[in-house]
């Protein structure tokens, strides 16, 4: 049995050769890789907490725009509101302007209309009145006769243009 035997020389060896390995793996081996493996967790860290205050930035920013947008669909519409009523505005003043002017030239065409109407009513009775003194002039010329003054006074009828449908 020899093959099995303990050297207590060889067990002490052993065991500082063990515990020198697991200390030099302890300082070159798990040290570093703690290390890489603390700034790998840190930058993990980091990035997550710049991603947060980026989403939350972010959040900010769309709230911010959304309120921009309400306000400038608010102010279009007040802007829409606005050119409606100067629109309408000018339209019902377009529209005044139009019928002032078209009332002024109805009252004028009638005015031109009556005045018309009045110069040849004054002329007509004015040949009228013309035609009625000849007539009596003539009557006063002329010998006074019935049949003379029924052809005078058909004569005055004719030219004023009235007949005399009693005959």
């Amino acid at each position: 049995m020899e093959m099995l035997r303990i050297v207590p020389s060889s067990v002490i060896w052993t065991v500082i050769n063990l515990l020198v390995l697991t200390v030099l793996m302890k300082i070159f081996l798990f040290k570093p890789i703690m290390n890489v493996i603390e700034k790998r967790n840190k930058m993990i860290n980091d990035d997550l907490s710049q991603a947060k205050e980026s989403r939350e930035q972010a959040e900010k920013m769309l709230t911010e725009h959304r309120k921009q947008i309400e306000s400038v669909k608010d102010e279009a519409a007040n802007m829409l509101s606005d050119a409606k009523e100067r629109a309408r505005g000018e339209y019902d003043r377009i529209v005044s302007d139009a019928n002032s002017r078209a009332e002024r030239i109805v009252s004028q065409a009638n005015e031109d209309a009556r005045q018309t109407v009045d110069r040849a009513l004054a002329g007509a009775q004015g040949h009228i009145t013309e035609l009625a003194a000849e007539a009596a002039r003539k009557l006063l010329e002329q010998s006074s006769s019935a049949e003379l003054n029924s052809s005078l006074y058909d004569s005055f009828l004719e030219e004023t243009g009235e007949s005399d449908d009693s005959k």
